[in-house]
């Protein structure tokens, strides 16, 4: 199925293809060397990991023709969605953990909870670690982990202290600056580069 989707991705997108490849399933083996290079110099390489920002998009839309006032069928259609697209996507730390922090947001109102962000993250961690310890290394796993810590413990320190910005402007400053700021140990580890253009370039690529 998985190869019948890049297929159908190479009639669709023709020498785009590879880069909607990477964007919607992961898979960056079309992608050259220099699109790589071009997105870590621009410090938005996260666009072609699979993580947050494709499990969230995909789980609002689906959650859209659920009805609020039944939760438990909302997160079981979003949840057997998302198993779906780990599966085709062949389950990376970072979708893993971006589901199961999606799926711990729907189910706090099926079980009369309040959500809390840093238990989901931690659940995240555990159902990877646990299976799989040698995740730990991965620099996907890392780079997941780190960023979505940071954005949960700065993003509203940040944000506070960018109230003079127009709401909008501040909250994508925060949220890049929190991200850049947890993983910069790691990106300078892996990567052995200094994301310098990464809060110009993710104002303009993440929106």
């Amino acid at each position: 199925l998985t190869q019948a989707i890049y297929a159908r991705c190479d009639a669709l997108f023709l020498e785009a293809s590879p880069l909607v490849r990477a964007i919607v399933l992961g898979d960056t083996s079309k992608l050259s060397y220099f699109d790589n290079e071009a997105f870590r110099a621009a410090g938005v390489s996260h666009i072609l990991a699979l993580s947050g920002l494709n499990a969230s998009i995909l789980a609002a839309l689906l959650a859209l023709f659920i009805p609020k006032r039944r939760p438990v069928l909302r997160f079981f259609a979003v949840a057997a969605f998302l198993f779906f697209y780990c599966l085709l996507a062949a389950f990376p730390a970072s979708l893993v953990r971006a589901c199961v922090m999606s799926l711990c947001i729907l189910a706090a109102p099926a079980l009369r909870r309040r959500n809390d962000p840093l238990s989901s993250l931690a659940l995240a961690f555990a159902l990877i670690v646990l299976p799989q310890p040698f995740s730990l290394f991965s620099a996907g796993f890392q780079l997941s982990f780190a960023a979505t810590a940071g954005i949960l413990m700065l993003y509203e320190p940040l944000a506070a202290r960018l109230q003079k910005f127009p709401r909008p402007l501040a909250a994508e400053i925060a949220l890049t600056l929190s991200a850049t700021l947890a993983t910069l140990p790691f990106t300078l580890l892996i990567f052995k580069r200094l994301p310098l253009y990464s809060l110009a370039s993710n104002l303009v690529v993440v929106p």
